[in-house]
């Protein structure tokens, strides 16, 4: 299964659930924003190496291309970084099942200090293991 056709990319697959679908049977908008969520969460804990890192975010944009119905049974993330800042960096995502790509996404991401309540730049060793999913387009 194909990422929406992002390559060299980070995957990961998840299961839908009934929970995520409106009455129509689509899979809803709100799931369509937790599925992003819960892979790029994944992906931060297993980039960074961290339990629970600590990111917010300050921009997402979600674009439909076409409906997702349960019978997809699952869907794959895909996930690219696009740019890096000092203390942020954007993401580049997709949904897609073997019907193809439903979901394409774009967020921007801020390391956040627990403690002090604000933004805090990312480590030199955050930026290597970060550059290895970075794609420009």
């Amino acid at each position: 299964m194909s990422a929406g056709g992002f390559i060299g990319v980070w995957e990961y697959e998840i299961p839908l659930r009934q929970r995520d679908l409106d009455s129509l049977g689509h899979v809803t908008g709100a799931a369509h924003m937790d599925l992003v969520v819960e892979a790029r969460s994944e992906w931060l804990v297993g980039v960074l190496n961290e339990p629970d890192p600590s990111f917010i975010v300050v921009r997402q944009v979600l674009e439909f291309h076409r409906e997702l119905r349960f019978e997809a049974r699952r869907v794959v993330v895909g996930l690219k970084a696009t740019r890096m800042g000092a203390a942020s960096f954007d993401v580049a995502e997709t949904i897609s099942s073997e019907g193809g790509l439903h979901t394409s996404s774009a967020a921007t991401l801020v390391r956040w200090d627990r403690d002090l309540r604000q933004s805090k730049p990312l480590t030199s060793a955050e930026r290597i293991r970060m550059t290895a999913y970075l794609h420009s387009d």
